[in-house]
């Protein structure tokens, strides 16, 4: 019998599920295109995803990448139409401590936070209100700008 890792406390606080698999189709699609990107690499480069291929898909998608050091900021380097309407207000295109969003940012952040500590995609579930109770179901892929440390993140979210 295999035992699976239990969740930190502050993540089973802030998501409903976690998983390695993403439930909703758009997400599992851009999963499958990580997986396919990444070959036989332990993360794939921005550059060696060719997003467009992934249709709809892309306005779900974003990418992050973490700022130089000192700085533990990540910044939005693109974001797909649907996505940003999630996570962004008009016009705004910040880091995410200056995301104005702050429980996105949260869960943002800590999903960032679970990549880099086990450089395995992940796809959690959500609850945020917005006017009214909404799920969402994040996704998140680590990537690498020089194929060993992971620097970069492809992301993506859909309203459940």
């Amino acid at each position: 019998m295999t035992t699976l890792a239990l969740l930190p406390a502050p993540l089973k606080r802030l998501f409903i599920r976690v998983d390695v698999a993403a439930s909703n189709p758009l997400l599992e699609s851009a999963l499958e295109h990580w997986v396919h990107r990444r070959g036989r690499r332990l993360f794939p480069q921005t550059g060696n995803l060719q997003l467009a291929e992934l249709g709809e898909v892309t306005a779900h998608l974003f990418i992050l990448s973490q700022r130089e050091p000192p700085s533990s900021d990540w910044e939005f380097v693109s974001i797909g139409g649907a996505a940003s309407a999630i996570l962004l207000a008009e016009g705004e295109w910040p880091t995410l401590n200056k995301l104005g969003n702050r429980r996105a940012a949260v869960h943002l952040r800590r999903l960032v936070d679970l990549i880099k500590e086990t450089g395995e995609p992940v796809a959690a579930k959500f609850a945020q209100r917005t006017g009214r109770q909404d799920h969402f179901e994040l996704f998140m892929a680590p990537l690498s700008s020089d194929g060993r440390h992971i620097d970069g993140a492809l992301g993506g979210i859909v309203r459940d």
